[in-house]
């Protein structure tokens, strides 16, 4: 996902979620990501470590993202596999960044 407006300037200042990367070499795995910080190269990103589940090219599966004001969590099929507190681990003033505040980027509509 990306912001709907960039008020913290160009990618990734004004962050991108990823709700699911995967990759065709490794069907069965899943990572959660989210970019932050300055611009390239100064830009940071944390999310999941590399998380299996069954092979996700045999069948059909619910991948899902809640978000609120403090915290952001990713599921499959019901399953939550990782979670970030926005104020905490997500804070873009971790080092690329001092020019933000805590909870920014991801205080703005996606």
């Amino acid at each position: 996902m990306m912001p709907k407006d960039d008020t913290y300037g160009d990618w990734p200042a004004s962050g991108e979620i990823d709700i699911m990367e995967s990759r065709g070499q490794k069907s069965d795995t899943v990572e959660a990501t989210v970019h932050y910080g300055g611009p390239y190269p100064n830009n940071s990103f944390s999310g999941s470590p590399e998380t299996k589940f069954s092979d996700f090219s045999t069948a059909f599966h619910a991948f899902a993202f809640e978000w609120d004001a403090n915290e952001m969590r990713w599921y499959v099929d019901d399953k939550e596999y990782f979670k970030a507190n926005v104020h905490r681990d997500l804070w873009s003033h971790k080092g690329k960044n001092p020019y933000t505040k805590i909870g920014q980027p991801f205080d703005k509509p996606f």
